[in-house]
């Protein structure tokens, strides 16, 4: 905490994550590392996409090439593992999609709205 009303302190950061301002001790680290999301992601980071019929019939497959450019936008494609699933239990609100290791699952998601779904899951990993 600072006890000086201006900022900034001494010893601290201002980080912006997805239009979020916090201060942040430092840690010293080089830049590279904390400019580069892909480089702090959290292990076995993972979206399962289901790949039934009827998720497929809802587009399962659009989905699955949205979230393909949007992890190579971000250049996540070699940190982020997308792997198409069997029956997640929820057919007739697909396509569904779960983020792992978190647990995370949307169902009806759109390509249109797979960019900030990758914003939310994968900045939150880069701050845990």
């Amino acid at each position: 905490f600072c006890p000086i009303p201006t900022f900034p302190c001494p010893g601290l950061n201002l980080l912006t994550v997805t239009g979020i301002s916090a201060p942040l001790v430092s840690t010293g680290s080089s830049a590279s590392s904390a400019s580069n999301p892909a480089n702090r992601l959290e292990k076995n980071q993972k979206i399962l996409i289901c790949q039934k019929s009827d998720c497929r019939k809802r587009g399962g497959n659009r989905l699955y090439t949205a979230i393909e450019e949007a992890l190579t936008d971000r250049g996540l494609q070699d940190q982020v593992k997308i792997q198409g699933t069997g029956c997640l239990k929820r057919c007739k609100a697909g396509p569904n999609i779960v983020f792992m290791p978190d647990k995370v699952s949307y169902s009806q998601v759109n390509p249109a709205t797979v960019p900030n779904l990758i914003e939310k899951h994968l900045s939150e990993g880069l701050i845990r």
